[in-house]
């Protein structure tokens, strides 16, 4: 498929989006872990390394993903990022995209999400 050595992991309390998103990455060949809440993402981003983090903007409490997406840019600021790592906050709402753009995401899902948004991302940032 051409994404084999990327790694993600998808933010979301909705069970169905997230597992949506499971399936669609993984068909892609990309590894991918799930889950539910912003502290559990942030312990696994201590723990793991992901080149691609997808997050929704509001999991337990309203804009819970924002502290899920200032993590992963401590982790991976953005200006020096020689491997690729891509930031995707999911949000509809101008005020979220632009609370994403501060934090330093690289694009945007909306809800649902798109097949076709997704492999955009994919093909700019992890193009094989």
């Amino acid at each position: 498929m051409g994404y084999e050595n990327i790694t993600a992991l998808v933010v979301d309390d909705d069970p169905y989006a997230r597992e949506c998103l499971l399936i669609y990455l993984k068909g892609k060949g990309i590894t991918v872990d799930g889950v539910s809440y912003a502290d559990d993402a942030i312990g696994i981003l201590d723990k793991g390394d992901y080149h691609l983090a997808i997050c929704d903007t509001n999991l337990l409490e309203i804009g819970d993903g924002f502290r899920v997406g200032e993590h992963y840019r401590r982790k991976y600021p953005k200006e020096s990022n020689p491997e690729r790592r891509v930031l995707v906050g999911m949000c509809d709402d101008p005020t979220s995209k632009a609370a994403w753009i501060d934090i330093g995401a690289n694009g945007f899902l909306g809800k649902p999400f798109k097949e076709g948004d997704i492999d955009k991302i994919l093909e700019k940032y992890f193009r094989p």
